[in-house]
């Protein structure tokens, strides 16, 4: 029950006067999701007397789509730098726009995002108006195949066991979709300088700057949601699993751990029931029966309570599917954690 004030609206209490803000879109081959970006950006609803500019970091895109920054006109400034040749990846991008970067907020996102217009707002608002020196916001997955729907779902799950952890600090999840960092704190921290892994650009950071003493949090606003496509196929569904994957095995956090062996459990406890009931006594399939039956209506009212926060509703026959097909995806996701280790991402293959 502790989750259900997750997603309950919250407003800063105040908007602050002053702010100077660098966004960093780190993007390889995004040619088809960059103009929609722009107008994102361009359409902000920040006061006029915040100073905010977009600095795009070309991680040696092949499609072009530095020229389409180069063409676009508006009222931010975008500017485009590219990495050199002997370097790359995400963490290097970021590194580069931070060492780039003069302003005193650096807000990081992905170039196939798409915030609301109240997304600079309110992520700077709650970051002053909390004290804070970094802060993470959520993410909604879009799309209407079947995939997609439960990518959705699962998605909105874990923002908010995402805001969980932040509000009983423990454990510390973040998106990269949707990072707001004091430029100075990001500094002290090392910046990105200290990761050598591929993956975890989110993650890794905030644990720096909270083992330096940095305050952060979770901004549990629907207006500072920002969206992204889910994956269409599982072939890139389980590399993007497996990518996450790499992240979290090199987190010394035993919350995060504790967390995921108990949702495995959760999730495949019925089944266990049930599959015992079959090949051993009948009392535990009847158990199973009850299990799912209270983790269904469970699942459905929380889905629900989701849904209406982030403005779409999950179908009763919708529901129906998505509990065994959401046992199956943890299953794999656990697979995945354990065992997976390279990995091929952005063309790239990956370690």
């Amino acid at each position: 029950m502790g989750i259900i004030p997750a997603f309950r609206q919250r407003c800063p209490s105040e908007t602050p006067g002053q702010v100077a803000l660098t966004v960093l879109i780190p993007f390889r081959n995004e040619a088809a999701h960059i103009p929609v970006l722009v107008e994102a950006l361009e359409n902000q609803d920040f006061p006029s007397g915040w100073q905010v500019a977009c600095l795009w970091i070309n991680d040696h895109s092949t499609d072009g789509g530095e020229k389409l920054l180069q063409q676009k006109s508006g009222h931010l400034i975008h500017q485009v730098i590219n990495l050199p040749e002997a370097i790359d990846g995400k963490k290097a991008a970021l590194q580069a726009g931070l060492t780039a970067a003069e302003s005193q907020w650096i807000l990081c996102t992905d170039a196939d995002t798409i915030p609301g217009p109240g997304w600079i707002r309110l992520m700077v608002s709650y970051a002053a108006g909390q004290k804070w020196q970094f802060a993470t916001g959520g993410v909604v997955l879009t799309g209407n195949a079947w995939l997609q729907r439960l990518q959705h779902w699962d998605m909105a799950a874990m923002m908010a066991i995402t805001w969980l952890g932040w509000e009983r600090q423990w454990w510390m999840l973040a998106n990269g979709a949707s990072l707001l960092l004091s430029r100075e704190a990001a500094i002290q921290a090392g910046g990105w300088n200290q990761q050598p892994m591929a993956s975890g650009d989110d993650l890794f950071m905030v644990r720096q700057l909270a083992e330096r003493g940095f305050r952060g949090g979770f901004v549990a606003n629907r207006d500072a949601l920002v969206s992204t496509p889910a994956l269409s196929s599982w072939r890139g569904l389980l590399a993007q699993r497996k990518r996450w994957a790499t992240k979290l095995r090199a987190l010394q956090d035993s919350g995060i751990w504790v967390l995921g062996v108990y949702l495995l459990l959760v999730e495949w406890m019925p089944w266990l029931l049930l599959v015992a009931g079959l090949i051993w006594k009948p009392v535990f399939m009847v158990a199973g029966v009850v299990v799912l039956a209270v983790k269904w209506f469970w699942d459905t009212w929380f889905l629900r309570m989701l849904g209406r926060i982030i403005g779409r509703t999950v179908p009763f026959m919708e529901s129906l599917w998505i509990q065994p097909m959401h046992a199956l995806f943890m299953l794999i996701s656990a697979f995945y954690s354990i065992l997976g280790r390279s990995y091929t991402w952005k063309g790239r293959k990956v370690q």
